[in-house]
Order: C-alpha cells, then sequence, then structure tokens
C-alpha cells in the first residue's frame, strides 16, 4: 500500500511541474523513480517509456489503422 501511494505522489508531482513549467514528463519521473521509489536506473528508465510512450504511440497506431493506413501483415512479419 505504501508503494501505491508513492507512485501516486510522483505521478501527482510530474503532473505538476510538467504543467507549470511545461516540460516533458520522462525526466521527471525518472528522477522522481530513482530518489522516491528507489528504482535501479535502468527500471526507472523502462518504466517511464512506459508510461509516456506507449500510450501516446498505441493511440496514434490506433487512429492511424482506423484510416487504414497500417498494414497489420508486414508489421508483424520479420
Amino acid at each position: 500500500m505504501a508503494d501505491l501511494f508513492i507512485y501516486i505522489l510522483i505521478g501527482t508531482m510530474a503532473g505538476i511541474v510538467m504543467g507549470t513549467v511545461g516540460v516533458g514528463g520522462g525526466a521527471i519521473i525518472i528522477f522522481f523513480l530513482l530518489y522516491m521509489a528507489h528504482f535501479p536506473q535502468t527500471t526507472a528508465q523502462g518504466t517511464t517509456l512506459l508510461v509516456v510512450a506507449a500510450p501516446v504511440s498505441l493511440l496514434a497506431a490506433y487512429n492511424y489503422y482506423r484510416k487504414g493506413f497500417v498494414q497489420i501483415k508486414a508489421a508483424l512479419q520479420q
């Protein structure tokens, strides 16, 4: 339960700083995860990538898919 509180606090503080200063949240979230949640550097970076990039990327890909600009077969082939 304490971890959940820390994560909510990190999200709130990052949101306030990003909204006030107008910068991207990645560096801010990494900083808070490092020093408040005691994440290792690589874990903080990977978690931040998932939190920041994944929602934006998925939404953008979905919008392109809806308009017919995505070829699923080509995307899944290696």
